[in-house]
């Protein structure tokens, strides 16, 4: 009865989610929390998992929505160095070797649109690109709280001279563009006139 029993009866014994028929092709974790605690910190049991994963042959892929920057900081100080999905999906970096094996980036002409409609509604994104050691390239009026702008200035590359780029559209065709990101804004800067929803439907037309 999915979950519910009647008086007097046992309940069923779970089956287990996987068995032996079922080998383990490819364990895939998040960072954040998972992989490592809040302070970034990877557990020694967690250690001594993915050892045994590695005895066993079995690969390990982190997916995060963190910059590969981030990541790979963090992956370093914690002498973990795996192959990761960043930016939400849109790249795929092994830290190990520094191999790439997936990009999705946006076509410049839409990094351009997307920044232009984000713009006009007065909402300047931080704009993400591949570079090993400076992937978040900020202009000079970010929308992203200004905390956030503090906390990634380590791995920031601003428009000028960084990027040589004399605004931050001119960098939508200098690098591919993997993300444009806005972190922890206000109610009132997300609601503002016109919608946001009907800003970004105009910039794909």
């Amino acid at each position: 009865m999915d979950g519910t029993y009647a008086a007097g009866t046992r309940a069923a014994k779970p089956r287990p989610v996987l068995s032996v028929s079922q080998p383990i092709s490819l364990v895939v974790t998040d960072l954040d929390g998972t992989l490592w605690d809040r302070d970034g910190r990877v557990h020694e049991l967690t250690l001594h998992a993915l050892q045994e994963l590695d005895r066993r042959g079995i690969p390990v892929l982190a997916a995060t929505g963190r910059r590969p920057a981030s990541a790979r900081q963090l992956m370093v100080a914690n002498r973990v160095l795996l192959p990761a999905v960043v930016f939400d999906g849109s790249l795929g970096k092994d830290f190990a070797t520094g191999a790439t094996f997936h990009r999705t980036a946006f076509a410049p002409p839409d990094a351009a649109a997307v920044l232009e409609a984000l713009q006009q509604i007065d909402l300047e994104p931080c704009v993400n690109i591949d570079r090993e050691l400076r992937d978040a390239v900020v202009g000079r009026n970010p929308a992203t709280h200004p905390a956030h702008v503090r906390f990634i200035t380590p791995t920031v590359c601003w428009t000028m001279p960084t990027m040589n780029a004399s605004s931050l559209p001119g960098v939508c065709f200098l690098a591919p563009v993997y993300r444009q990101s806005i972190s922890t804004i206000s109610r009132a800067q997300w609601t503002c006139s016109p919608p946001f929803q009907e800003s970004i439907g105009s910039a794909w037309e």
